[in-house]
């Protein structure tokens, strides 16, 4: 492949191309093409100009509706186990339960409270970075603190000059 300037006829430049080298360079091309509008279309907004491509608010919409869906579904099968007991007793048989038969409540007398490895380790190292903090206050004593009640150290030892 040559190529001319028109009016010179002077040869600006020239490809040589052989079968397997032609489609070598439009199937690259093809890919980079592909590529391109992939990626035009993934990550920008152009995806929502395609026809049926939902925009965020019609998402947002999908998935309320869907919530609102499972709660209605949810809303039926207890109407419809209401009903199903309220004709068994109308007809005299025994409904069934709607609870379940298990108890998971917990007696208070039961729950036994212990220090884990863990929470010792952590009441050491609190207590080892307390050790030399300046300000200890009881926050039930005294709520509020002034500095009134605070010792202030002289960052230095002389006379003042300036």
């Amino acid at each position: 492949m040559i190529i001319y300037n028109d009016q010179t006829f002077e040869e600006v430049g020239f490809i040589r191309l052989s079968r397997l080298s032609l489609i070598a360079l439009v199937s690259t091309i093809f890919i980079l093409i592909v590529a391109g509008v992939f990626t035009l279309i993934a990550y920008t907004g152009v995806r929502e100009l395609i026809p049926g491509y939902p925009d965020g608010t019609m998402r947002r919409s999908i998935i309320m509706n869907a919530i609102r869906l499972d709660s209605l579904e949810n809303e039926i099968r207890i109407r419809d186990r209401y009903f199903k007991n309220l004709n068994a007793l109308v007809s005299g048989q025994k409904p069934e339960d709607i609870m379940p038969g298990i108890d998971t409540s917990v007696e208070v007398g039961d729950i036994q409270f212990s220090n884990s490895l863990e929470d010792s380790i952590l009441r050491v190292q609190i207590e080892e970075e307390e050790q030399y903090n300046l300000l200890v206050v009881d926050q039930e004593s005294s709520p509020s603190v002034g500095l009134a009640s605070i010792h202030f150290f002289a960052p230095i030892k002389g006379m003042v000059t300036n």
